[in-house]
């Protein structure tokens, strides 16, 4: 199992378009709603660097979420403390839990 020191950018927004329209005879038919393109954020996760390929592996082998960014701080070596990497992924689509 792997630790997250953080997630952020979870998101979903999907447009609203509103259809409206007369029946035949002119009179209003009642509201309608299309399905419209859903939207998700960019989820940003950060982790502690380690040796583990569990999470490098989940995200060569997943096709969603696409992968945006990943980033870590700038080494040194005379600096002992732990590095965190961060990644960015994009979701298509979501399924609830």
């Amino acid at each position: 199992m792997e630790t997250l020191k953080s997630v952020s950018g979870v998101s979903f927004k999907q447009e609203y378009i509103q259809l409206l329209q007369n029946s035949p005879d002119g009179q209003p038919v009642p509201e309608l709603v299309l399905g419209a393109p859903e939207f998700y954020g960019t989820l940003t996760l950060t982790r502690g660097l380690d040796k583990s390929e569990k999470f490098i592996q989940w995200l060569l082998d997943s096709r969603d979420p696409v992968k945006t960014g990943w980033g870590a701080p700038d080494l040194s070596a005379g600096d002992s403390s732990g590095v965190d990497e961060t990644l960015e992924l994009v979701y298509t689509s979501c399924t609830p839990l």
